[in-house]
Order: C-alpha cells, then structure tokens, then sequence
C-alpha cells in the first residue's frame, strides 16, 4: 500500500511530498537501495525482506517517504508486531546527503507523530547514540529513557497512557499473569529488542552472553539464524500476548557442529520464577525438532540461570577456570 498523506514547504525552498508506504511494496525495496549503503548486513536484511513483504503476516512496517521531484529524499520507519501489545520501534531515519538542512526530517517526524497518534501502537521505542540525533526526536515529543541523559534509549509515548517509560514498564511486565512457550516469531521482536532490552539494562539485569551463544547479539539476529537452518528460536508470552522472555537453540558454529545447538536465554526479573519453564518448554520444542545435542554456558556470576538449567536437566560437561577474568565458566549439556 502506498499513500500520500500531504505536501509540506522547506526550509530552504521546494515541497516535500511525503508518502507511507506499507508493505509488500518490492518496488519501493528497490528504490529504498541506496539508503541503505550505510546499514549493516542486519539491518539490511531486515528492510529489505520488510518491505518484500517477508513479515507483512505478523508485522506491520510504515516507512514514510519524502520526494522532492518524484526522488526520494528522506525517509523514516516504525513497526510492531500485530499483536496487542502496542510496542513498536522507531528507526531507519536517513537523508540524501544533497538535501540535508532543508528540514526534511521534521516535516516526515511531523507526519509520523500523528500516523502514531491515531494508530494502535502505544510505545515507540529507539536508540540514539549522539545529543544531536536524540535532539531531534526529543522536540517531537520522544523522551530519554534514563532521567537526565541527552541521548540513548528513547521512548515515545501515546498522550493518553504512560507518562513515563518507567511507568510502561511497570504496566507491561505488571505480575501475576499466567504465560506459555510459544515458537518465536519477528511479531515478538519489537518487545524483545528494544522493551525488554531496554527493561534489563535499566534494571542492571542486561544477560550476559558468553562462549558460543556470545554471536547472538539480539532476537532479530536469532530469527534470521533460525530462519537459515540454525535451530529454534521461542518466546514467553503472556495471553494478552506480551512478551516476558526469550530463548534459543542454535548452531553458532561451523556446518561440523550442526547437531551441537547451545541454549541461552532471558526473562524479565518481574517473571524470573517462569525461567524453569521457558528452558523446559524450549527444549520440548527442541526436542519435537530433532535438534540434536544442547549445550548452555553459564559463567559463575549467573547463579541463578545455572540453577534454572540444573533443575531442567543440565549437568555440568567441563569447567574453565577464570574465563575472562570472569570467573569460572560451567559448561553444561542437557540430560534428557
């Protein structure tokens, strides 16, 4: 779907005409190329099968567009997943080099804001490295995560719920529900990348990936290895359809070790007593796939986790002492 919502002046002369488009819309996958230059192989992965339309079944995708002249020259991005949580994330935001400083940002955050507005999301969520990005989208109502900080992790917030990003972690990860394991899929990545992450870093309870599960570095990255033959990938997820924890299976090694998948996993502290049942439903579906053996390592500061896989039939294979001046590091293989 490609829409025109409207025209807007800039600042140093023309007018901007700014489209959403919503995918499938290959043609604009094409057209969106060159903005990407820039991007990694992860990001670049994810814009272009977005918007061939890889996700359009779970996801909803809508860049906004600006062309001058029928070129594009700007363009920024937000999704969620469609379900009923209302987080989404922000991102992508990029301009031609030739037609920065006319504004072209603005005018599409302006377009953005009330797209979100009177759309179902509730959140949306970004990171943004330099005072001078996070400045931008601070003026259009984004806020800093971290009370007093002038970049980093940001939040916007719909005006008629959370005041604070504080308060819509409270709401979402409020205790009490009852939670199942559940395939994962990319509608759970903007709660998992971005929420949850965001939620454990504040809360000084960020995982900390060691050994063979260090190469994950995030469930988007977890999704494209499960979708390349690496193994599983699952969510814990509420019935109200949040997400409260992640886990994997998977191959990070060479195609020798493809029968040899390794275990990591995270939950929110709020719901740390489900770890047990997020490890035992994520080998059940393990086992259900035939992904062979299953290794997890869990460094002498994680005593919870190394607790939760014991009691899910992990026992300890070896032991390094002193692994990166971290302590010792238990390599553990699952007893079915």
């Amino acid at each position: 779907m490609i829409q025109i919502l409207g025209t807007a002046p800039l600042e140093r002369g023309g007018e901007l005409t700014v489209k959403v488009v919503e995918p499938p819309e290959p043609e604009y996958a094409e057209k969106l190329a060159h903005f990407l230059e820039h991007k990694g192989d992860a990001s670049r992965r994810a814009i272009v099968a977005r918007l061939n339309g890889k996700y359009a079944d779970c996801c909803v995708d809508r860049y906004f567009v600006g062309e001058l002249d029928g070129v594009i020259a700007g363009q920024l991005w937000y999704g969620y997943g469609r379900t009923r949580t209302g987080v989404a994330n922000f991102g992508h935001v990029y301009t031609e080099p030739a037609h920065r400083g006319k504004g072209i940002t603005s005018v599409l955050m302006r377009f953005f804001i009330q797209d979100f507005n009177a759309g179902p999301a509730k959140a949306a969520l970004c990171g943004a490295g330099k005072p001078w990005v996070a400045s931008i989208y601070l003026k259009h109502g984004f806020q800093t995560v971290r009370r007093g900080a002038d970049c980093g992790d940001l939040a916007l917030l719909k005006p008629i719920g959370a005041v604070t990003f504080a308060d819509f972690e409270r709401d979402y990860y409020a205790t009490g529900a009852a939670a199942a394991v559940v395939a994962g899929t990319m509608a759970h990545r903007h709660d998992v990348d971005k929420l949850l992450a965001i939620a454990m870093k504040e809360r000084g309870a960020a995982t900390t990936r060691v050994a063979m599960a260090w190469p994950v570095r995030s469930f988007e990255d977890a999704i494209f290895r499960s979708e390349d033959g690496g193994g599983l990938v699952t969510a814990l997820v509420a019935a109200d359809d949040r997400v409260l924890g992640w886990a994997f299976v998977l191959n990070t090694g060479s195609p020798l070790e493809a029968m040899s998948k390794v275990l990591d996993y995270e939950v929110h502290p709020n719901y740390a007593g489900m770890a047990d049942d997020l490890v035992a439903g994520t080998l059940r579906l393990a086992r259900e796939q035939g992904l062979g053996q299953v290794y997890a390592f869990a460094p002498s500061s994680e005593e919870a986790k190394t607790a939760a896989l014991r009691r899910c039939g992990f026992g300890e294979a070896a032991r390094l002492g002193g692994y990166c001046g971290a302590g010792d590091l238990a390599i553990l293989r699952h007893e079915p």
